[in-house]
């Protein structure tokens, strides 16, 4: 999950950029940039999730990480078309 989430928070770096920088966007630059915050604090939470995991029976843990993992996923999914995508990636 952490090379997921590395790149899940490369691409947020990208569009924080692009957002910064004016180029078009449907939404506009403030909004995105909102987004991208949002999506940050996510992963930062879910980092935390599984971490606080590790102390919980195997079985819990399993499933706790599985679903911090399906998370992250989803959210990586607008960046399937990326070079650096992998498809084991893919919800």
């Amino acid at each position: 999950m952490d090379e997921l989430i590395a790149f899940l928070r490369e691409r947020l770096d990208e569009d924080e950029r692009a957002a910064q920088a004016g180029r078009p966007a449907p939404r506009g630059p403030a909004r995105e940039l909102r987004e991208v915050e949002a999506k940050r604090r996510i992963l930062d939470e879910l980092e935390s999730f599984v971490a606080d995991a590790e102390y919980l029976p195997q079985d819990e843990r399993n499933a706790d990480t599985a679903t911090a993992f399906g998370i992250v996923r989803l959210l990586a999914m607008p960046y399937d078309d990326h070079d650096d995508f992998r498809e084991e990636w893919k919800p």
